[in-house]
């Protein structure tokens, strides 16, 4: 036996007479902690078989090697890189149970640790250092060869954060009910209050974003800014990832023209201003699939591209609920190509396997909360889905129409939101579909194009993502076309519209035989015309217009403000019901040490106004005639009129002296 296969067996043999130790104690001495001591034996069972494998002697060769001879060859020429591939999934398993319990706020963050650890070994065994180190080496020499393509890159990466951060804190004017709420999770982060990083807080919505968000609370600019960072930083990183995809898939015209749409979009420049979970996700899924199209065609790094891969699809389950779709899409991706390419699977079985355990080891933690709590994980489906919520048989049998019916109307209004039908719900309201009238057009061309040519590989997976997220967003979802259940289309949209102006620039270009950078140059100003009608729409009318996100938000954002100005030694009594109610998500947020209570409408009781905290009351414009009877218990006292800058009355403070 080799010294280093030697010291190996006997470091598993060690290492599993440990964990059997504390295996056992937990059986004897914690007997609550049952599952713990299984765990720890089941650990200590696999290191002793691996230590018993190590100290066999080496098998004689034979003529015809079963499948596993490939991997286990590997595992032993590879003892370091195969111990993190072990430990990877055992952490992650770790943390997800120990998540299943109660968690002070130390431990969540020691949790989140050995967590990100997990992910780390995962990537880390799947590195080819000595290709990791030959691809860094030449990777200046690449980027001098291409420094007018880097800059380029560069440039759209500008734009887009542009179009991202500029007066973040007011464009849009106020924070959104949900941002707040958010905020507020991500306050509660902060005070150690919310303890557990895989699990799902407000609305179902994981809690691991709630962590990002409360790192950035303290970002220069104050607690609007901060609080949309991070989906700002999001939007402007998927302009270059974008490209990245786009240029695998494409070449390089189609990926700026992609890249260049996505920069100036007003769809997505909307959602990447806003502190909500969404903007993230096409981040991930861009990134995701441009790895494993890399890994497709790399030879010493297949693996690697693959494992960040499938990590990043896990990573991608904590954020929004349509990230569950990816997985979706990459397996009918996979599928495809097994069946279209005779020996797809034979020649990429090892790296898919790669893919899904990277994903298994990111998405664990929350894959096991949802399966502790399965309600959790459809949540929405089943409040919003129509057919668990009974949408579909309720409608059908209110307005006698057949479910095909309804079935049909569902998927037109999903399928035209980017040409026909505008956005009816509450997070966009453009007044216009998705997309614009010039941009619907190459869009259109690029989306036929593709589908014309759906069997190659990078035609398909634009076409898949698409429709995925489409029927799965808006066709089996109530009131349609929801921008908010769309935003992840922002990504094949900008493809179909980056490959719509490359081949509509192509037919010119040919048919009046002009050189191939004429039709070039053609692309480029049919990208910037469509990214300056963009940009004028969302900063000019749409900004101006304030339609998001509505009156009662506006009220309660600036009822937050100038609470949190007064301070906790302030009690403030809402005269807002029916209309609205103490502890609207804004007011929990901008004031969050501030307390209230809700003043009913008459013939309700006067509220009982208690002496530890000084009083101010607050009014809105139908209940300010009551206003006159707390003037008759406090004479002495400063009315404030808060108004919209159009000089409508929002709401009225009384402060008593």
């Amino acid at each position: 036996m080799k010294p280093q296969r030697r010291r190996l067996a006997l470091l598993c043999l060690g290492s599993s007479l440990a964990l059997a130790v504390a295996g056992q104690y937990y059986f004897a001495r914690r007997r609550d902690y049952v599952w713990d001591g299984v765990f720890l034996y089941g650990l200590a069972s696999a290191l002793f078989l691996v230590a018993v494998r190590l100290a066999e002697p080496l098998p004689a060769a034979s003529y015809a090697k079963p499948w596993w001879s490939a991997p286990v060859g590997w595992a032993r020429s590879h003892p370091w890189r195969m111990a993190m591939a072990c430990t990877a999934p055992a952490l992650s398993l770790a943390v997800a149970l120990r998540a299943g319990r109660p968690l002070t706020a130390a431990q969540g963050y020691l949790l989140l640790g050995l967590w990100l650890a997990s992910v780390g070994l995962c990537v880390a065994a799947t590195a080819d250092a000595s290709a990791l180190w030959s691809w860094a080496r030449t990777l200046p020499g690449h980027l001098r060869a291409r420094r007018w393509e880097a800059a380029l890159v560069a440039l759209l990466f500008v734009a887009g954060a542009l179009a991202r951060f500029v007066h973040l804190d007011s464009i849009p004017y106020i924070l959104g009910g949900d941002e707040a709420s958010m905020g507020r999770e991500a306050i509660e982060v902060l005070r150690g209050h919310l303890t557990n990083p895989f699990a799902t807080g407000w609305f179902s919505h994981p809690t691991l974003f709630f962590y990002i968000l409360a790192a950035t609370l303290r970002w220069p600019g104050g607690v609007v800014t901060g609080l949309r960072a991070v989906p700002a930083l999001a939007g402007a990183l998927t302009v270059p990832a974008l490209y990245l995809l786009a240029r695998e898939l494409f070449g390089r015209q189609v990926a700026f023209l992609s890249a260049a749409y996505l920069a100036c979009y007003p769809y997505a420049i909307h959602f990447s201003r806003l502190a909500l979970n969404n903007a993230v996700d096409p981040l991930l899924a861009a990134l995701a699939f441009y790895l494993f199209f890399v890994g497709l065609r790399a030879g010493r790094g297949r693996y690697l591209c693959f494992g960040v891969a499938g990590a990043l699809l896990g990573l991608g389950l904590y954020f929004y609920m349509g990230s569950r779709a990816m997985p979706l899409v990459m397996a009918a991706l996979v599928a495809l190509l097994a069946w279209r390419e005779p020996g797809f699977y034979r020649a990429y079985r090892a790296p898919l396997g790669v893919l899904a355990g990277a994903f298994l080891v990111a998405g664990g933690p929350l894959l096991a909360f949802f399966a502790r709590h399965p309600q959790d994980f459809l949540a929405r489906v089943n409040q919003l889905g129509i057919f668990q919520s009974g949408w579909l048989a309720e409608t059908s049998a209110a307005l006698q129409r057949s479910p095909w019916s309804l079935l049909w109307e569902q998927f037109a209004k999903s399928a035209l939101a980017f040409h026909y039908y505008p956005d009816p719900g509450a997070f966009y309201q453009p007044g216009t579909p998705l997309l614009d009238f010039a941009a619907a057009i190459p869009f259109t061309f690029g989306l036929a194009y593709s589908m014309a040519h759906w069997r190659e590989r990078r035609h398909a997976l634009a076409v898949l993502w698409f429709w995925a997220i489409v029927i799965l967003g808006g066709v089996l979802m109530e009131n349609p076309p929801s921008a908010q259940r769309l935003v992840l289309t922002v990504v094949p949209v900008s493809l179909f519209v980056g490959v719509g102006l490359a081949q509509a620039a192509g037919v010119v270009q040919r048919a009046l035989g002009w050189r191939a950078v004429s039709g070039h140059i053609l692309a480029g100003l049919m990208v910037a015309a469509l990214g300056t009608i963009g940009l004028e729409f969302y900063f000019g009318p749409y900004t101006a217009s304030h339609v998001y996100p509505g009156l009662n938000t506006e009220v309660g954002h600036e009822m937050g403000l100038y609470l949190a100005e007064l301070g906790p030694g302030y009690r403030y009594y809402f005269y807002g019901a029916p209309r609205m109610f103490a502890g609207f998500p804004n007011v929990r947020y901008l004031a969050p040490d501030v307390e209230g209570a809700d003043v009913m409408p008459p013939p309700a009781r006067p509220p009982e106004v208690k002496s530890d905290k000084r009083p101010v009351f607050i009014f809105l414009p139908e209940r300010l005639s009551e206003l006159e009877g707390v003037r008759a218990s406090y004479p002495n006292g400063v009315r404030t009129d808060f108004k919209q800058p159009s000089g409508a009355l929002l709401f009225v403070s009384y402060e008593p002296d």
